[in-house]
Parts: structure tokens; C-alpha cells; sequence
């Protein structure tokens, strides 16, 4: 009964912030799929918010305008977009590490 309660204890905030993280994730998501389906549309040329901005008004107007294939779009966007995000920790965890490996090295 004792570690059921711990469990429990333990398990709410956890699930909480699952929550929250979850929701966030559909929130901020779409946000790299949009930046980089608007970079691509002007053939890459402009600035990173050019491109965002680009890939904003499309992703709008097909969310918009598309209603029979917007929870698709949506969908594709959301994979695309967490998967970018994903990739960018990844890439940022992997680079600090080996910087700090380098520097535990260098030092020794």
C-alpha cells in the first residue's frame, strides 16, 4: 500500500508535465515543417522569418481552404515538425558532448 502511494506521488507531477509537454508539442510542433516547407516555396532565398512567414500564409490558406485534408496536413506537419525538433536536440546534445569531451581531453 506504501509504494502505491509513493508511485502515486511520484506519478502525478510526472503525469502532469507529460501533459503539459504533450500539449506543447501539438502547440509548437508544425513550427520547423512550416519554416522549412516556406523556405523551400521562394527556392531559399531570404531570411529564416521570411521563410516562416511564407510557410505561415500557406499553411493557413491549406488549412483553411483544404478543410477535406487539413487534419492530414496538420498531421504530417505535427510528425515532421516534432521530428525536426527531436533532431535539433539530438544534434545539440551530441555537439556538446564532444566539445566537452574535447576539452576534458585537451586539459589532461
Amino acid at each position: 500500500m506504501i509504494a502505491t502511494l509513493v508511485v502515486s506521488l511520484v506519478g502525478v507531477p510526472v503525469a502532469i508535465l507529460l501533459g503539459v509537454l504533450y500539449l506543447l508539442g501539438f502547440f509548437f510542433g508544425p513550427i520547423p515543417a512550416v519554416a522549412a516547407a516556406g523556405g523551400y516555396l521562394p527556392g531559399g532565398r531570404g531570411s529564416s522569418f521570411g521563410a516562416f512567414v511564407v510557410g505561415a500564409i500557406v499553411w493557413r490558406l491549406g488549412i483553411q481552404f483544404l478543410t477535406f485534408v487539413a487534419g492530414g496536413l496538420y498531421v504530417l506537419a505535427l510528425v515532421w515538425g516534432m521530428g525536426g525538433w527531436a533532431a535539433a536536440v539530438w544534434d545539440g546534445r551530441a555537439a556538446r558532448y564532444s566539445s566537452s569531451a574535447a576539452s576534458t581531453t585537451a586539459s589532461s
